[in-house]
């Protein structure tokens, strides 16, 4: 449908080109999604359109999803473009970069691990979906650390932060 806009003469928007991106988020083949997203982010570049926080962070979860083969490398890359052009991370671009270092193989809590910290050093309260993605990272790296999996879980308690099953279920894997 974009190319059909462009083609009839209609100048696709930034919040079109978002559009899309979320749409290519939620196709099955990841890493199909991966070469469409970062090539419409580029296509928006060049067209001169603002990348705002939502768009980093659709293109962020592209990674993320990316399974086997997540390239932790452009993450930090995104994240540094995002910082370079102004655009400010928020939550969610901390919890999807920390879910990407999560499912990289090897699993990479260490980087999940920053990304919690920097999402509480810039002033931003880390939620459960980001702190069961901590957990979870390392309950999958190898070996597993359930020890570091349970230090996390009584930090985000005393965040006051609430659990949920797949906190729970995390920390017992």
């Amino acid at each position: 449908l974009l190319q059909q806009m462009t083609r009839e003469g209609h100048e696709p928007s930034a919040v079109t080109f978002t559009c899309v991106l979320k749409s290519i988020s939620r196709c099955p083949n990841p890493a199909a999604n991966l070469r469409q997203a970062e090539n419409l982010v580029s296509q928006m570049q060049t067209m001169g359109l603002k990348l705002t926080c939502t768009v980093y962070n659709v293109l962020l979860n592209c990674h993320a999803n990316a399974k086997p083969s997540i390239n932790v490398e452009r993450v930090h890359e995104i994240m540094k473009q995002m910082e370079e052009t102004n655009v400010e991370l928020d939550t969610i671009t901390f919890s999807t970069a920390a879910t990407a270092f999560a499912n990289a193989k090897p699993a990479r809590p260490d980087l999940a691990d920053k990304m919690v910290r920097r999402c509480i050093a810039n002033g931003l309260q880390p939620d459960t979906v980001m702190y069961s993605t901590l957990i979870a990272s390392y309950a999958n790296c190898t070996p597993a650390k359930g020890y570091k999996a349970n230090e996390v879980l009584l930090e985000m308690e005393a965040a006051g932060v609430e659990a949920n099953t797949v906190t729970y279920t995390s920390v017992i894997n």
